[in-house]
Formats: structure tokens, C-alpha cells, sequence
């Protein structure tokens, strides 16, 4: 990625805290397929509208896939556990 696209993507993720809810790709350029999936914070959704014409990394989508599977098991896991004490201490409280 050039030094301009990466100070680009510096200041967005600064200035957005983190990056974009929602980010539409509309190119199809593998490139830029990578740049929308930098530009989107963790949770967020990418839109992909253009069509492709040449190859885009898997290993990109393999880690953007895997990211957000790790997270949702992590949320999935840590929010049983908060619920459960949670709930322990309402009863014992008597609420």
C-alpha cells in the first residue's frame, strides 16, 4: 500500500475512532476491497457493490472473516458470564 493511502487510513481511523460503521465499496478492486475493510471498525459492515475484474488477497477476507468470528464468540462468552453475575447478585440483593 502506498505511504499516502496509509497516512489516508491513519487519519480516518483517528478521526472516526476507529473507523466506519459502514463502509460501500463500489469499484470491485481488490485494493480497494482491502482499503474498505482497514477503513471499517470491528463490527461494522462492508458493502460490496462493484464486481470484481482481478484477484483480491484471501488472506484478507480469511483475517476479516476470522476477526469477526473471534469477536462475536468473545462477546457471546463474556456476556453469559457478566448475565450470570449479574443475576446472582440481583437475587441476593432481592430484586
Amino acid at each position: 500500500m502506498k505511504k499516502n493511502m496509509c497516512q489516508i487510513l491513519g487519519k480516518i481511523i483517528t478521526k472516526t475512532n476507529g473507523g466506519f460503521d459502514v463502509v460501500i465499496e463500489c469499484c470491485g478492486n481488490g485494493a480497494a476491497v482491502t482499503t474498505a475493510m482497514q477503513a471499517c471498525k470491528q463490527g461494522g459492515k462492508i458493502v460490496l457493490v462493484g464486481v470484481s475484474l482481478g484477484k483480491f488477497s484471501n488472506i484478507e477476507l480469511l483475517k476479516a472473516f476470522g476477526l469477526q468470528i473471534f469477536w462475536i464468540l468473545l462477546f457471546n462468552l463474556f456476556g453469559n458470564f457478566v448475565w450470570k453475575k449479574v443475576i446472582k447478585h440481583l437475587i441476593i440483593q432481592g430484586g
